[in-house]
């Protein structure tokens, strides 16, 4: 179990993990090349696109396993093409 931190709009929180499963993740990224790779990459994709699919960040929360809204900010990005359609929906 490693201890961990993260910064939260609440304030830092730290934690226990195990990140066995995480460096597992990372070698087999490493061995296929891809250089940018981490378990935390897949979930930032998975996050932004079913929050682009949605628009429910609280679905977002559910499916990352995060009991706190703010855990699952980090993971939350909105690409400049969701933000166009937004802009096409509400001016149509």
């Amino acid at each position: 179990m490693a201890v961990k931190r993260r910064v939260l709009d609440s304030g830092i929180k730290e934690y226990r993990a195990c990140d066995a499963l995480q460096q597992a993740i990372s070698r087999l990224y490493r061995q296929a090349g891809i250089k940018q790779g981490s378990s935390h990459s897949g979930r930032r994709t998975l996050a932004a696109r079913v929050l682009a699919g949605t628009g429910d960040v609280e679905v977002v929360q559910v499916i990352l396993g995060h009991q706190e809204l703010d855990h699952s900010k980090p993971y939350l990005s909105v690409d400049p093409e969701t933000i166009r359609r937004a802009f096409e929906l509400a001016l149509s």
